[in-house]
């Protein structure tokens, strides 16, 4: 009888050669079933019950993962035993194990306003003479994070010939492997001339030994952190800053869904900075003309 290690080979070797999937999903989807190898070991496809993903989702708690990230852990489980069932590894006749999970109870976080100041300490910090290394790197790359939303791998690969003067957008290569393109907002726009000025003969906007462009900022980042007592805050916190004041400066959702690459409309920006639009609906009542 097969086991899950079998089926899950052959399912992930199927996508990533079709590629039926986008990578980065592929590569969630094979950590998930790495993970689920280690948990079940050797025990064939049709023996797995309701009693393992129940075992499974609690061990997952215990190590900490969301219950989203649990939910997303059986779906590539099921992915997986729909294709076993396809290639008949096991009986079509039969349900899968999957069929009666019932995705976990998951809320998304409503995100906190991070106020300007926190934007400017964290530059300030960066900035000061001798104190970090790579510090006006990082200086400028957390005010292109704070400024634009990009994700953080598309702003360090961000590159000057996607800057459209012009037009007044910087378009980002990002996440799923879309392209992003954000209008250029006074702040952004000053920033981006700034560091222009500065420029070097690199075409990307943050140059350096790491395929052309600077490497992994954490470890520069969490000196400036500390040094300022915000080990709290990470760099995609300036991602929820660009999204939460876009949200309260233009109330137009799907305009700023779209400057983040997402692409369901303006659902997630509501479910995490809707209630930052509570705060001035009387405010925009009152400009009402009729």
């Amino acid at each position: 009888m097969a086991t899950l290690a079998q089926a899950s080979k052959k399912y992930l070797t199927f996508i990533e050669l079709t590629k039926a999937k986008a990578w980065p999903t592929i590569v969630k989807e094979t950590c998930a079933l790495n993970g689920w190898n280690d948990f079940v070991g050797t025990t064939p496809l049709r023996k797995l019950t309701r009693d393992d993903l129940n075992e499974y989702a609690v061990a997952r708690a215990e190590e900490g993962a969301s219950n989203r990230t649990v939910n997303l852990d059986i779906l590539a489980l099921k992915n997986c035993l729909l294709f076993a069932r396809d290639s008949n590894l096991v009986p079509s006749d039969k349900p899968l194990v999957t069929d009666s999970w019932k995705p976990l109870k998951h809320t998304t976080p409503r995100r906190d306003l991070m106020p300007h100041s926190d934007v400017a300490a964290f530059v300030a910090e960066a900035l000061k003479p001798m104190a970090h290394y790579r510090g006006q790197f990082l200086a400028d790359y957390i005010k292109l994070l704070a400024y634009s939303g990009a994700r953080k791998t598309a702003g360090l690969k961000a590159e000057w010939k996607n800057v459209n003067w012009q037009a007044k957008q910087i378009t980002f290569f990002t996440k799923f492997d879309k392209w992003v393109t954000v209008d250029m907002n006074p702040k952004l726009e000053a920033h981006l001339q700034d560091m222009q000025s500065r420029r070097s003969a690199s075409g990307f906007l943050f140059p350096g030994d790491y395929d052309g462009h600077q490497g992994d900022p954490h470890k520069s980042f969490d000196a400036v952190r500390t040094a300022i007592g915000r080990t709290n805050v990470t760099l995609h916190d300036f991602r929820h800053y660009f999204a939460s004041h876009a949200v309260m400066a233009t109330q137009d959702i799907m305009l700023v869904s779209q400057w983040l690459g997402h692409s369901d409309g303006g659902k997630l920006v509501m479910k995490c900075y809707g209630h930052l639009c509570d705060k001035h609906r009387q405010q925009l009542a009152k400009k009402v003309i009729f």
